[in-house]
Parts: structure tokens; C-alpha cells; sequence
């Protein structure tokens, strides 16, 4: 009997020290396993590296963009020239509202994904369709094997991108009888040429007087940090019926240019202006404001009067042409392209000689 107890304590004995033994390798087992998943499993997501890329473009991070390439590919491209070649092309086209509308992930190779790119441009929007690929490095994550053709499909990495614009014309102002209080003209432009100048401030004082503007203005203008010697700095722009008068005697001053340029002309000058206003260049405010419409940074937009009211309907669109041209700057395929628009005419209910008849009596008093 005792035997038999003995026997039954030693038998018990074994069968609990097996089950801690099999418990303790099965934890083992899970403890590996678990290793191995979480030392295998990806950090991030392709589709997710691609999200980040196009919010860092939108904000024009292109410095954290450079972070998202591959080893390999920041080999073959440095930091300095990846941001320069980005700024360049998206900032030199204007994209704005650069988005991924569907992504595609593909299944035999989970490092690649298509996508559909859209973005808005000073050419109008441009949609195409794209494949990333990635590589999976020593931390688990995924990073962008990143070329040229990631900015446009097309584009090469010795390709260039160019932008021509053409402005739309600004529409007229007209009274009722059709004579026009504003339209798009030649005017004159006077400055200076400082390498010319034989004796500056005698220069100086002449232009003054003649242009009816201060010395210190022209003196400012002068000493401005992009100025060289043969840099046309320009002055004052003038009708040409107001420069007729005075053209001889400004020719006749040593340094002294005067160039055409296009311009808004009002031909009633100050018998109008406080009705028809003015334009000037956009400032980013406005920018900002009108971000949905046909402006860019070197728009021109109507400040005050009748040129501010009917903005929109004066205003023309833009015309330009957004390309890739090789290193020889041979034309190898418009990406998009806007055809320009002039504005419409605005008609007024005013008769501009009985305006201008009752301005010039009360000048006279």
C-alpha cells in the first residue's frame, strides 16, 4: 500500500512537471513567433508614405519630402538639387490643391502602388495617372525610390519644365455715347540709366523738374539694392500726349530713356479718375482672397472706383501653356494648356464732355 501511494505521489509528480514543461515551451514558442511578427511587420504603409508626400508638396516642405526618398535615391539625387527642382516646378506652375483621388495598391508587389494625381495650375487642372514604388529599409518603413518622372510621367530627370503666358485683355470703360474713359494702351516710360550720367545730381535736379517729381524719390529709386550701371531705372509713365511735350528737353538729359509700354490709359485723366479709379498689381491679400479665380502673383486688379466694381467683368483670363522640353529646350509635349480671354466692355450712364466740361469750370474757380 505504501508502495503504492509512493508510487502514485512519483507518478503525479511527473504528469504536473510535463505540463509546465509543455506550457513553458509553448511560451516559448508564442514568444518567438511574436518576435519575428513584430520584427517583420511594416511600420508604415506605401499608400500612407505617398498621403505625406502630397501634404508636403501643398505645403511646400520640400525639405521633408527629401526625407521620404530611399537611400538609393538620395544617392542619385542630392538634397539641394531635389528642392530646387521641385520648388521650381510646382511653384513656377502654381499648383495649388494637389490631391491622390484614388490609390491603388498592387497585389503581387505590395511595394508598388497606382495612383491618380490632380492639381490645379495657372494653366487650368492637370489629372494623370502615376506609379510609386518603394523600398522597405532596415527600420521596417517604407520609402519612395524617387525620379523626375514622379513629378509628371513624362518628365525626365535632364527634362525641363516651361511656362508661357499670355495676358487677357483688360475690357474698356465707355460713357454712354461709346468714347472710352479706359483701355488698354502705350504709354511712356521715363527713367535712368546710371552709367550715363554725366553729372548726377545736376541729372537728378533736371529730371525733377521736368517729371514734377522729388529728388528724393529719384535718389531712392537710384540707390535701390538691384541697381547697376546699366540697370533702366524707371521714373515716372506718362501719356504719350503729356510726353510729347517735354520729350526734347527730357532727350536732351544725359542718362535720360524712354520706352513704350502697354498700360491701362485713361484719356480724360483727372476729369475721371475719381469715377473710373485705377489698377495696380495684386497684393498677396488679395491673392489669397481671389484664390479660386484666374489671378496670379503678377495680375493686375482694379483698386478703386469703376475698375474695382466691375472687376469680374472687366477682368480677362489669362492664356498659358505649361510644357516639357528636353536639355536642348526642344519642345517634347504640352502637359496643359488655357487659351486667353479678353474682358468685357463696361458701359456707363455719364456723358464724358459735359463731365469733363463741368471739371474744367471748376478748376478754373
Amino acid at each position: 500500500m505504501a508502495f503504492i501511494v509512493i508510487k502514485g505521489v512519483s507518478f503525479m509528480k511527473s504528469k504536473k512537471w510535463i505540463v509546465i514543461m509543455v506550457v513553458a515551451i509553448l511560451a516559448i514558442i508564442l514568444a518567438i513567433g511574436g518576435i519575428v511578427y513584430f520584427t517583420n511587420k511594416d511600420v508604415n504603409k506605401p499608400e500612407d508614405v505617398l498621403k505625406q508626400y502630397v501634404a508636403y508638396i501643398n505645403e511646400q516642405q520640400y525639405d521633408k519630402m527629401y526625407e521620404l526618398l530611399s537611400i538609393e535615391s538620395k544617392s542619385k539625387t542630392s538634397k539641394e538639387d531635389f528642392l530646387a527642382r521641385n520648388k521650381n516646378i510646382y511653384e513656377g506652375i502654381e499648383v495649388k490643391n494637389l490631391g491622390v483621388k484614388t490609390i491603388v495598391a498592387d497585389k503581387q508587389d505590395k511595394s508598388k502602388i497606382t495612383y491618380q494625381m490632380e492639381m490645379n495650375t495657372l494653366a487650368g487642372k492637370i489629372s494623370f495617372e502615376n506609379t510609386m514604388s518603394f523600398t522597405r529599409q532596415e527600420d521596417k518603413k517604407y520609402y519612395i525610390n524617387w525620379n523626375s518622372s514622379l513629378i509628371f510621367p513624362d518628365l525626365g530627370d535632364t527634362d525641363k519644365i516651361r511656362v508661357t503666358t499670355t495676358q487677357g485683355a483688360r475690357g474698356r470703360i465707355l460713357d454712354r455715347n461709346n468714347h472710352v474713359l479706359a483701355e488698354q494702351g502705350i504709354i511712356k516710360r521715363v527713367g535712368l540709366v546710371p552709367g550715363k550720367m554725366e553729372n548726377r545730381s545736376d541729372v537728378i535736379s533736371k529730371t525733377s523738374k521736368l517729371l514734377g517729381v522729388s529728388k528724393e524719390f529719384i535718389e531712392e529709386e537710384l540707390s535701390a539694392s538691384y541697381v547697376q550701371e546699366d540697370t533702366f531705372v524707371p521714373i515716372k509713365t506718362m501719356s504719350n500726349e503729356d510726353e510729347e511735350k517735354i520729350e526734347d528737353k527730357l532727350l536732351a538729359i544725359s542718362g535720360i530713356m524712354i520706352s513704350d509700354i502697354e498700360d491701362r490709359v485713361y484719356p480724360y485723366g483727372e476729369a475721371t479718375s475719381h469715377l473710373i479709379g485705377y489698377i495696380r498689381g495684386i497684393s498677396e491679400e488679395e491673392l489669397k482672397e481671389n484664390s479660386n479665380k484666374d489671378y496670379t502673383s503678377n495680375s493686375l486688379i482694379g483698386k478703386s472706383g469703376i475698375e474695382k466694381i466691375f472687376e469680374a467683368q472687366l477682368k480677362g483670363t489669362n492664356g498659358a501653356e505649361i510644357y516639357i522640353v528636353d536639355s536642348n529646350e526642344n519642345k517634347l509635349k504640352t502637359i496643359a494648356t488655357i487659351q486667353q480671354k479678353p474682358g468685357k466692355d463696361v458701359k456707363l450712364t455719364i456723358d464724358v464732355n459735359l463731365q469733363n466740361k463741368i471739371y474744367q469750370e471748376l478748376k478754373r474757380r
